[in-house]
């Protein structure tokens, strides 16, 4: 006998406006999931996302497409979380890890503390508030309590009330195999008082984290679980080919890459482009890949992605001064976290071509905006010293103690 019904959801930013319509309110919320989806959103959109909330079109700011870089959406599937954050939906993720193979506390302290290090203007109340022990890593990020954990710890934390949220990527890595059996998931999950109401459910297929032949597994896992399933309606995977280029090893060819262009990407306009450069940059073509980006940003997508892989290109290229100038092209309004890290390694570059001056400020801007990142440090540290200015050389030594002696407390 069934218990209740799980609503499927082919993308996982789309449960935004299922909980609002649920009514939840200052919710704690257990996430299986590979990722944590709580990408910074900016001031402007996250008003959108209320002025939506109020007139219920929250539906219709869900980013289409998971690599679009323009305002037409609000949020998407890797920044939902921190939107139902700010409407007050919830108050509490509990970002349940995939543990194929035991994680220690101390690995699990480090994925979180990897997750919230690019996470600009909330690094110092992570720093503040980061603690970790052997059942969970905790730490705030704009009020919002968030705690990562893995399956076999569940049971030992407080989660009377607790909703659940499953991402159906939690069970696959890449290989052929799943990270955990449906059946092993729902017994973990009754142990921690997890199953009373059904959860909703993310196939995550369209947007390439999981494969198609796995969209069975939603039906399976709500079997196991004790529960009916209402499948959500599949849509066509935009880009499917040209993002699976994207993660391959081998880059695309001239003929794949024309080919791409004008069957996939060339529809999409600016996204398309942005796409197209990036796949350029992969295969090592920076002129076209040049052409793509100016082309993108023409029809109104700020072309972070390419921007980024054209600064790495160059980079590894030794070339650092171009690849400092693409970096700062990519940093924006340092909102993302590709934003973030494009801040970081344009330090990097900065003092690899001998500004050391430029350096230093791009890395001081670092310690302020993601300050649980040491690179930052090590590079304001050599532009400092190479300057001769002591007195910044000694607060970035002392601001440096004080993160590794949080990083010591918390087991990393």
């Amino acid at each position: 006998m069934t218990r209740g019904l799980v609503r499927a959801f082919e993308e996982h930013g789309e449960v935004l406006a299922h909980w609002h319509r649920q009514g939840w309110s200052r919710e704690c919320v257990v996430v299986l999931d590979h990722h944590l989806d709580l990408k910074r959103i900016a001031a402007d959109q996250l008003a959108r996302v209320r002025d939506g909330a109020r007139g219920g079109g929250l539906d219709r700011l869900h980013r289409d497409l998971p690599f679009r870089d323009d305002d037409r959406f609000a949020y998407g599937l890797d920044s939902f979380l921190y939107a139902a954050a700010d409407l007050g939906l919830i108050e509490r993720v509990v970002w349940v890890l995939p543990e194929p193979r035991p994680r220690s506390a101390a690995q699990l302290a480090d994925v979180l503390w990897s997750a919230l290090s690019l996470l600009p203007g909330h690094g110092h109340e992570v720093l503040g508030s980061f603690v970790a022990d052997d059942v969970a890593a905790r730490a705030r990020v704009g009020g919002l309590r968030v705690e990562a954990t893995t399956l076999r710890r569940l049971s030992r934390l407080e989660l009377r009330g607790a909703r659940l949220d499953v991402d159906l990527d939690f069970f696959h890595d890449g290989g052929p195999d799943l990270t955990h059996e449906p059946a092993g998931v729902a017994a973990e999950l009754a142990a921690a008082g997890l199953l009373d109401d059904p959860p909703a459910m993310t196939h995550s297929i369209a947007s390439g984290f999981m494969p198609e032949r796995l969209r069975p597994l939603g039906a399976r896992l709500a079997a196991a679980m004790g529960f009916a399933f209402a499948p959500s309606t599949p849509r066509p995977q935009q880009a499917a080919r040209s993002l699976a280029v994207v993660a391959r090893a081998a880059p695309a060819s001239h003929a794949e890459l024309a080919e791409l262009t004008a069957s996939e990407l060339d529809p999409l306009g600016g996204p398309g482009m942005a796409l197209r450069a990036v796949l350029c940059a992969r295969a090592d073509r920076l002129g076209e890949a040049a052409e793509a980006h100016a082309e993108a940003r023409r029809l109104g997508d700020r072309a972070t992605w390419p921007a980024y892989e054209l600064g790495l290109r160059h980079l590894a290229r030794r070339e650092p001064g171009a690849a400092a100038e693409w970096f700062a092209r990519a940093e924006g309004d340092l909102v993302d976290t590709m934003q973030a890290h494009s801040l970081s390694l344009r330090a990097l570059a900065e003092c690899r071509r001998g500004d050391f001056a430029a350096g230093l400020a791009a890395a001081l801007r670092c310690l302020e905006r993601i300050p649980l990142r040491a690179e930052p440090y090590q590079l304001a540290s050599i532009a400092a010293a190479r300057l001769g200015r002591a007195h910044e050389l000694d607060e970035v030594r002392a601001r440096l103690e004080r993160l590794q002696a949080t990083r010591k407390d918390a087991g990393l």
